[in-house]
């Protein structure tokens, strides 16, 4: 069983208690290496709307925040989180893709039913077969947008105990079929 309260707890003390006058939500794969006890490289935080994240980038950047990266797709900062929590340098990636709500996110974002969940430090949101997935260790695809950091991504998860079935590693190569991203004349040897 998944202790989603822990979730909602962890999140809101470690960064979402300084955003509570922005609308935004932790999502993605920091939640599941909260759950799966592993050390978090970031976390992404998503937005309902471009003036949300302005927001949050200026109270970063207000309170000592470091823009590393900026591109089409997201900002990156390090942070000092204020509230001490953990005591630990922060990196945020504040996503550029906006959603009314973390449920809209979690079905059209988020690639794995195992990622694909959300806290706003109030609440817990997930696909409908997150927790099953999850306590399965099985990547089942929820939505497929980049194929290769998809593929990335099945490498990165299979290397911390998940599996990915035949059938869900055909849905990916279809798709790539499709997009003509291979030359299916090339033979291997």
């Amino acid at each position: 069983m998944v202790d989603y309260k822990s979730i909602v707890k962890y999140f809101y003390e470690l960064i979402l208690c300084e955003f509570t006058d922005i609308d935004c939500w932790v999502g993605g794969g920091s939640i599941l290496s909260f759950l799966d006890k592993r050390e978090m490289y970031d976390i992404d935080l998503y937005f309902s709307s471009e003036e949300e994240r302005t927001k949050c980038v200026s109270y970063l950047l207000k309170n000592g925040g470091v823009k590393i990266d900026d591109n089409e797709y997201t900002s990156k900062f390090s942070y000092n989180n204020k509230s001490g929590f953990k005591n630990r340098n922060i990196l945020l990636d504040l996503i550029k893709v906006y959603y009314n709500n973390p449920t809209e996110c979690m079905e059209n974002e988020i690639d794995f039913s195992v990622c694909a969940i959300a806290t706003d430090g109030m609440e817990v949101y997930k696909v409908a077969n997150f927790e099953n997935d999850f306590l399965k260790r099985r990547l089942i695809f929820n939505n497929i947008q980049n194929t290769f950091l998809n593929m990335i991504r099945v490498v990165k998860y299979t290397k911390r105990g998940y599996s990915i079935s035949e059938e869900e590693l055909l849905k990916l190569y279809i798709i790539i079929k499709h997009r003509n991203f291979i030359d299916t004349n090339i033979k291997m040897e």
